[in-house]
């Protein structure tokens, strides 16, 4: 080969190497931006008066802007339930019904802050429990 020639393809190649290396470096990767999980109910109770209430319980989560949000739930003794996913505008980002499930979201906010999801059971039917984790991602 004729030295000019060669010295395109070194170029050539140390610019690859270099701009594989940057990209490598600098490529955004998946970080865990925590987890966690709980347990939530609805109970039903007749007042003195003969009246009743039934109440559910709804657990509110800060989550990065950026985050991707995994979850999965259950009921204890395999009885059927419905759990919700609450975004912060109120709106249901998942509802389900029945003894299990799963799911995932994304929050589209800008990057920086956080945002509010709730984790909730649904009022009917009354005295009824659920189990729920969740796993938060972010990328770096």
């Amino acid at each position: 080969m004729r030295p000019i020639p060669l010295a395109i393809v070194a170029i050539a190649i140390g610019l690859g190497v270099a701009l594989a290396v940057t990209a490598a470096v600098l490529w955004p990767r998946p970080v865990s931006c925590g987890s966690g999980g709980g347990g939530i109910a609805n109970y039903y109770n007749t007042t003195a008066g003969g009246n009743s209430t039934v109440n559910a319980t709804d657990f509110s989560v800060p989550f990065p802007s950026t985050a991707h949000v995994g979850f999965s739930w259950s009921t204890p003794d395999g009885s059927v339930a419905t759990f919700r996913v609450i975004a912060p505008n109120g709106g249901i980002v998942y509802s389900s019904t029945g003894a299990s499930g799963s799911g995932s979201f994304a929050i589209g906010g800008s990057s920086g802050g956080s945002e509010s999801y709730g984790f909730g059971i649904g009022l009917a039917p009354p005295n009824e429990t659920v189990d729920y984790q969740y796993s938060c991602t972010t990328l770096s």
